[in-house]
């Protein structure tokens, strides 16, 4: 019993003595506990936060290449709703989508052209035809497909350079449209580095694809989307301008780094770049992190985040940490409090004398241990004064510790009774029980301070331990407040999407496009208001009634038919165009993109569809279609028209100028004289008339050609000179012509054209000029080019020709006139025209390419300038034009049979009647039919034929002609009245000899028949005084080595002067021949050089112009009469 009673002892006093630890370990086991319970609920704060931004940042990516795909959809959608887009017309859509504000690092917005190497320079003709001359496909070399860029926004002087470029000939590109073409889905390059506009630095970037297929081709396979692939539309993004863009505050909360998966770059980081103020803070380890993976548009895209030390900083509640200490220094200073107990019960036991010294030790001890404490320690008596105060309580109650001791609780704090505390420290002083809270006090200054009170009864009344929590409750309530406005963000949030959700089904209702869904059978269950408009019906009408199938037209559900299986197994179908009926039995067209939704096993479930509405394209092109068969039939009746009028009005003139001139070669009589050239010249002004009209009309129907060719430029302007010699010496005029030296001696220009256009101007400076000179100057507007050599020059000038006058000028009220048909100056009213020759003038040389300006003062003159831009030259140029008029008196035919058919008989008789002086038979015959049986009755050696004629036209006969085996020989003369080009193109082409405009005149006549029967040249001048009948001897001795001279050395330099005819060179020549003739005992010859002369000197320019002229009969005459002799 003893030994169980000092266990009994011992085990007391052992628990007596380890009191004090054990209160201590519990106490520090929950301080811990509540402690981590704290930290961890901050810490899924913080990870639900961390991982909100994680969430945001992916969607804001998927969010910004969707919009980018959205935009390039809706590109392709340009494209499928025209038949052809231009440049204008993508210009305008890139515009309208705002790029470069609303979606910042998009460079550039492209559509690349898909070109088989066997179109490749049809392609490049096009494009340079639409106003693109210097385009080309680059780089340079031999593929199978070239992808051209030909359509590029902004069109900038930067994108501008990628016009032409082959996306095909760089294989990151190529293969991402590769894939994107056989998969015809958005597809992604991998990281591209891009040179930026603001100089040669390369930047990460990517290029997005959009498939673009011609229209109705199957598209099943791949072989069929690689055969029907037309082009592409991409999109070029900057990936670091994007993102900066999207993401405006670097690394704020979170930092992120993109890593391509499938990138074969040996860095394949996509961003942020080095140096860049998006890159996670060097050694920095971050609290939160995480690996997220993107799927885009057939890459994988890997994302790493981690919080920033400012993000960390933020959520890191150091009050915890607080609060673990000060429960930590509470327990400790309770078991201080229990340890103290126990020594002071100890020593009162053991030192029951020396008590009161060992209690005032205890005292200054634990006044001490008090005084020096962090946290405020005081005590209350019963009587609610202060007995006890440290340090730490009198800076928390602001008063001097001396003001304090001995204060009623309720003066240092005023009002203290109506509060909470106050009814806690006095059931603490009644119940002896202790208690803990939290409370504000109000200080005399107004400031508030935050407490948090452990409150001990104690036997001399209540002990109270106060830690200042001001700047936890600070945090406490930042914190609140933040939590309050992420509660008001969720709000705001959630009320922008349903907003969101709202716009977008209105977006869905009245989107200018129809769009509908259907299931499996093809009943709709979906469809917005766009289509029902279109369709005329009403939901109720639709929705789970009415099948597709119920609005298409008898063609469009055959072509759907055909269709639908191949959609189903393709999945997508796209501007396939259909013809629908609405309810009021109207039809529109609509093209129709479709795509199904299937199940996980592979079943069609449904369908969704997009309808544009193309009925005003299709009405367009039915009315281009009517409209241009329309244009054609009246661009016919015109054509004929103008061919009747020509032939109806040509047939008739052919014979009053004809007989006008036999009859005035007969006529004596001066006045009768005046009365038939009045007619001629009435007669060649009618025929103007008629000319200047159907050259106005080819002009406005497009179908002047012009034909080019190199002319000699002196030569060219020297026989206007000629030409109006005659008219301006009779009106007593001065007429210049001015060549620059710096003019290239050959040019390369229409002759005939530009010749009509000068001889216009001329004209009417010569018609409207009583006094003074006609001026016609030629220059260029390139004075460097003076050094010629014998090849032609790669270069182009601008040919400038003005024409001067000093008569009477232009009114003010004409000169805005002068250019429109049928205008003419009324100050003079003798001076007569059609009035048509300004107004052809001006667009003869608008087709030229040209322009045409004038100056004028009335009663001064006038000034017409010619500007024809870029014309090719020769910078050496000779010609061997020979074209030299003939006398028909000097023309001697011999005996030959002409066969004229014509149904018109006066035609026939003015032809008989110009060669009733000949050796020639003329039969006639007034139709083909006719003309035909004569001509194998009689077999004539020329046959002239009408071109127009009943029965059988000149056509007609001709065939007949050339298919019989006794007549094909027999040359034929077409004798027509139509100056249509496609007339005389065929004229040309077929097996007519030649060919004879009406009305003829006698020398046209003479050149024609000259061209195909024999004959031979005589003058009066001749027969009298330079060829005797016979040849005297010593001319008949030389008379071979004279004809060879004049035959090759003499009639080279007689070519060269017969068209330029300078009056010192004639005088050389003239000269020279004297001496051959006196030589070669040659009285021919020498008296014809005598006779040049002689003319040359007196300047007798009409004697010169006959005498040269006769040198080609002459040298004729005197080879045949050797002929003769030998």
């Amino acid at each position: 019993m003893e030994i169980t009673s000092n266990k009994k002892e011992d085990f007391i006093s052992f628990i007596k003595k380890s009191h004090s630890y054990l209160v201590l370990s519990i106490l520090f086991i929950l301080v811990f506990w509540g402690w981590q319970v704290l930290n961890n609920l901050a810490k899924k704060k913080e990870q639900i936060r961390f991982d909100d931004y994680c969430l945001g940042i992916t969607r804001r990516i998927n969010d910004r290449l969707h919009d980018i795909e959205m935009i390039l959809r809706g590109a392709a959608g340009v494209f499928a709703a025209s038949d052809k887009v231009t440049s204008a017309d993508w210009a305008a859509y890139v515009k309208y989508k705002n790029l470069d504000e609303l979606f910042p690092g998009t460079q550039a917005l492209g559509f690349a052209e898909v070109i088989n190497a066997s179109e490749l320079e049809d392609h490049i003709q096009s494009i340079k035809e639409e106003g693109h001359p210097d385009y080309k496909v680059w780089p340079v070399g031999d593929r199978d497909v070239y992808t051209s860029v030909i359509f590029i926004e902004p069109f900038d002087d930067w994108n501008k350079r990628f016009i032409g470029y082959d996306m095909f000939s760089e294989p990151l590109r190529r293969a991402a449209m590769e894939k994107c073409r056989d998969s015809a889905m958005t597809t992604m390059t991998d990281q591209i580095k891009l040179v930026q506009k603001t100089g040669n630095e390369l930047k990460p970037g990517i290029l997005i694809y959009v498939p673009i297929y011609n229209k109705d081709q199957p598209l099943l396979t791949i072989e069929d989307r690689r055969k029907a692939i037309k082009g592409y539309v991409f999109s070029e993004l900057r990936i670091d301008v994007m993102f900066e863009e999207i993401f405006p505050d670097p690394g704020q909360e979170v930092t992120f780094e993109i890593y391509d998966s499938n990138s074969n770059h040996i860095n394949n980081i996509l961003f942020p770049e080095t140096n860049s103020p998006y890159n996670p803070v060097k050694e920095y380890k971050p609290l939160l992190s995480k690996n997220v993976s993107l799927k885009l548009y057939g890459r994988t895209w890997f994302l790493t985040l981690n919080s920033t030390p400012h993000f960390d900083a933020l959520h890191k509640n150091r009050s915890f940490l607080i609060l673990l200490i000060a429960g930590s220094i509470i327990s400790i200073l309770i078991f201080f409090l229990i340890r103290s107990g126990e020594r002071v019960a100890r020593r009162a036991q053991k030192l029951a004398g020396n008590m009161t010294v060992s209690l005032r030790k205890s005292e200054e001890r634990f006044r001490s241990t008090l005084d020096n404490m962090m946290e405020g320690c005081q005590i209350l008596d019963y009587n609610w004064k202060y007995l006890y105060i440290n340090d730490a309580a009198v800076r928390h109650n602001r008063r001097p510790r001396e003001e304090l001791l001995g204060m009623e609780y309720a003066k240092m704090w005023p009002g203290i009774e109506q509060t909470e505390v106050y009814n806690v420290i006095k059931h603490c002083l009644i119940n002896r029980v202790p208690h803990h809270m939290e409370n504000e006090f109000a200080y005399p200054d107004g400031s508030l301070g935050c407490f948090d009170l452990s409150i001990q009864p104690v036997p001399e009344g209540v002990f109270i331990l106060s830690i200042d929590i001001s700047e936890r409750k600070l945090v406490q309530i930042e914190l609140d407040n933040h939590r309050l406005h992420l509660e008001e963000l969720v709000k705001e949030r959630s009320a922008e999407l349903l907003l969101a959700l709202e716009e977008t089904r209105d977006l869905y209702e009245n989107a200018p496009c129809g769009y509908h869904s259907l299931d499996s059978t093809g009943k709709f269950i979906r469809i917005n208001s766009t289509e029902l408009n279109w369709l005329g019906y009403s939901r109720e009408e639709v929705i789970d009634i009415k099948y597709f199938t119920d609005f298409l037209t008898p063609e469009s559900l055959k072509k759907f038919k055909e269709s639908f299986p191949v959609f189903v197994d393709q999945g997508f179908i796209n501007n396939l165009e259909f013809e629908f009926i609405r309810k009021d039995g109207s039809n529109f067209f609509a093209a129709v993109n479709a795509s199904s939704v299937k199940d996980a096993a592979g079943n069609f479930i449904m369908s969704r569809s997009t309808l544009f509405d193309i009925t005003d394209r299709k009405k367009a092109e039915f009315a281009l279609d009517n409209a241009m068969k329309e244009a054609k039939s009246a661009n016919r009746a015109k054509s004929e028209f103008l061919a009747n009028m020509s032939h109806e009005i040509r047939t008739p003139m052919n014979a009053v100028l004809g007989y006008s001139e036999l009859l005035g070669s007969t006529v004596t009589d001066q006045v009768q004289k005046n009365y038939i050239s009045s007619i001629i010249s009435s007669g060649r002004s009618l025929l103007t008339l008629i000319n200047d009209i159907l050259d106005l009309s080819k002009i406005e129907a497009g179908k002047l050609d012009l034909e080019f060719e190199f002319v000699d430029t002196r030569s060219f302007f020297s026989e206007f000179e000629r030409i109006f010699s005659l008219r301006v010496s009779e009106k007593g005029l001065k007429f210049i012509l001015e060549i620059t030296s710096g003019t290239p001696p050959g040019i390369y220009i229409d002759e005939a054209r530009v010749r009509q256009i000068v001889f216009n101007l001329l004209g009417n400076a010569v018609k409207f000029t009583n006094e003074g000179s006609i001026k016609l100057s030629v220059y260029t507007e390139n004075p460097q080019i003076i050094n010629y050599s014998k090849e032609k020059s790669g270069e182009l000038i601008d040919l400038v020709i003005e024409v001067s006058d000093t008569g009477i000028g232009i009114s003010e009220e004409l000169k805005e006139l002068i250019f429109e048909p049928f205008t003419q100056e009324r100050s003079n009213k003798h001076t007569g025209g059609t009035g048509l020759g300004l107004t052809i003038t001006k667009r003869l040389i608008s087709l030229m390419n040209g322009s045409i300006s004038f100056e004028s003062e009335q009663g001064k003159g006038s000034t017409f300038i010619i500007k024809i831009p870029e014309i090719s030259y020769l910078r050496d140029f000779s010609t061997t034009n020979t074209d030299i008029k003939i006398n028909p008196d000097d023309i001697i035919f011999k005996e030959a049979v002409i066969l004229i058919v014509d149904n018109v008989q006066h035609n026939r008789s003015y032809l008989k009647d110009a060669l009733k002086n000949t050796q020639l038979k003329i039969i006639e015959a007034e139709d083909g039919f006719i003309g035909f049986k004569t001509a194998k009755e009689l077999i004539p050696d020329l046959i002239i034929a009408d071109i127009r004629m009943p029965k059988m036209d000149g056509f007609q006969l001709l065939s007949k002609l050339k298919s019989d085996k006794k007549l094909k020989h027999i040359p034929v003369i077409a004798y027509s009245a139509s100056v249509l080009k496609d007339r005389k193109e065929r004229i040309h082409n077929s097996k007519f000899s030649g060919l004879l405009i009406k009305p003829v005149n006698i020398t046209e006549l003479y050149l024609t028949l000259m061209n195909i029967l024999p004959y031979s040249t005589t003058t009066k001048e001749d027969s009298n005084n330079l060829m005797t009948d016979t040849l005297v001897t010593g001319e008949i001795e030389n008379l071979s080595d004279l004809i060879l001279s004049l035959e090759t050395v003499y009639h080279e330099r007689w070519k060269t002067f017969a068209v330029t005819q300078p009056i010192n060179e004639i005088h050389e020549f003239a000269s020279a021949l004297f001496q051959l003739g006196l030589k070669h005992n040659s009285q021919i010859i020498a008296a014809y050089g005598k006779e040049l002369i002689d003319a040359a000197d007196s300047f007798d320019i009409d004697t010169l112009l006959k005498l040269i002229l006769k040198y080609k009969s002459i040298v004729g005459n005197l080879k045949n009469s050797f002929n003769d002799l030998k």
